[in-house]
């Protein structure tokens, strides 16, 4: 998507106009832990943008997985990241270029849906390096409204306030 953008520094309400829809956040595509193909929605973005506020207004559900922000070679600028998924439950998944979108989504919208990651709890949540290439960041403020969080795998190694 941003892949003729250049010089952006700053993402605010960018898709304020999908209220109510999901959203696919495709990252990067990788082997293991290391990213191999620098072709994420945010990868053309690595060496201008720094701020990330609001990206989504309004009733949005976003599937990521934990190489959103992770590039090959690079670190990202971003020091500050406001309610970038904060309005509803978003699902953490491990793969966003293999998952089949309907099946995240219908899990998204269960009515009994902490018996679904109950079950299938290493399917989701994964955080393991997210932060690993976001050396600058500085700021968080309400990140990301996660249907779940494996908080074991998270690791800021960053002066975060």
């Amino acid at each position: 998507m941003f892949k003729l953008a250049k010089g952006i520094t700053s993402l605010h309400d960018t898709f304020t106009g999908c209220w109510g829809n999901s959203a696919v956040l495709y990252s990067p595509h990788f082997v293991g832990d290391d990213v191999t193909v620098d072709d994420g929605l945010f990868s053309p973005l690595v060496d201008s943008i720094i701020n990330i506020s609001d990206i989504w207004t309004g009733p949005v559900t976003g599937v990521f997985d934990r190489f959103l922000f992770r590039h090959s070679s690079k670190n990202y600028k971003i020091n500050n990241v406001e309610y970038f998924l904060s309005s509803t439950n978003n699902v953490i998944v491990n793969n966003t270029n293999t998952l089949n979108t309907s099946d995240v989504f219908n899990t998204a919208v269960k009515d009994n849906l902490d018996e679904s990651f109950k079950t299938n709890a290493s399917l989701y949540g994964n955080l393991k390096d997210f932060f690993k290439n976001l050396t600058n960041l500085s700021s968080i403020n309400r990140f990301a409204n996660a249907n779940y969080i494996d908080y074991d795998t998270i690791n800021i190694t960053t002066n975060v306030s």
